[in-house]
């Protein structure tokens, strides 16, 4: 399975890693930050969940998150896509720079698929 994105947040970061080849086409002038509304996308599992404590949050979090990346990404992409998510405790999401992506492994390509 391959995957290539233009728009992937939230729960489809999931699946974008899921990639064997992951491919990240017109990445390279997004600016890692809240604001880029285009690119890969991360954020802290249930963040808008008012309803939940932070040790609630953390707990589903440990629970999915790690397992899932660091079974379908390198060790090193799993543990930048992690850091990304434990950085970002909002609803807002962290949109990541193609080269950040391609340099953790969490994209393989940032040429388009052909």
């Amino acid at each position: 399975m391959n995957g290539a994105v233009d728009r992937c947040a939230s729960s489809c970061t999931f699946v974008f890693a899921s990639g064997v080849q992951r491919f990240y086409p017109g990445s390279r002038d997004i600016v890692t930050n809240k604001t880029a509304r285009r690119g890969l996308g991360f954020h802290y599992v249930d963040a808008g969940h008012v309803d939940e404590t932070e040790a609630q949050k953390a707990r589903k979090f440990d629970a999915t998150a790690p397992p899932y990346l660091k079974r379908m990404l390198p060790t090193a992409a799993a543990n930048a896509a992690i850091a990304l998510m434990r950085a970002n405790h909002t609803a807002q999401v962290t949109w990541l720079n193609g080269d950040e992506a391609l340099q953790s492994g969490i994209a393989t390509s940032l040429d388009p698929p052909r």
